[in-house]
């Protein structure tokens, strides 16, 4: 079995201002949620953590490991920054888990909506609209990564940003 962590990126700045989407950073509300996402779940082993390459994700990784790094027991693995994680669909997302490593027992995509909820139902058969922060956590019935597919995991845990 394979753990599969889905997190969708912090709230970021209005998409009003003079600047491209892929550009838009954090808001101090995403930032802060970031932070308490990282408290909530840590690695423990040998993890892949990939990134699209938005700016607001980009931040939510490095905040993220950044928890990690001042943990007692938690791994922090790379950041990996994928081109093609951008606003990217369910197919790119299991392309990219399917190539991971057999040395890793955990991968964790940060990316978009609608891709990453669409992902969660892909994967597992069920529903999930993924909030900014949202994390889940899916346990994957494959010994390989290759074999990652459809309805091919069950949503463990739904770890939901805490709100204002």
């Amino acid at each position: 079995m394979k753990d599969l962590f889905l997190m969708r990126h912090g709230e970021a700045e209005s998409g009003s201002r003079p600047v491209p989407d892929s550009l838009r950073a954090l808001t101090p509300r995403g930032r802060q949620n970031c932070i308490q996402q990282g408290k909530k779940v840590h690695p423990h082993g040998h993890h892949r953590l990939v990134t699209s390459s938005a700016i607001r994700t980009i931040q939510t990784a490095g905040l993220v490991t950044e928890v990690w790094s001042e943990m007692a027991g938690a791994t922090v693995p790379q950041i990996e920054i994928e081109e093609r994680g951008y606003l990217a669909e369910p197919d790119m997302w299991i392309q990219l888990a399917a190539s991971t490593e057999e040395r890793y027992s955990g991968l964790w995509l940060i990316g978009h909506n609608p891709g990453m909820s669409a992902l969660v139902t892909v994967l597992t058969g069920e529903y999930m609209g993924l909030s900014t922060s949202d994390l889940v956590h899916i346990r994957l019935h494959v010994d390989h990564w290759h074999a990652i597919g459809v309805n091919s995991g069950q949503v463990v845990e739904r770890y939901p940003p805490q709100q204002p």
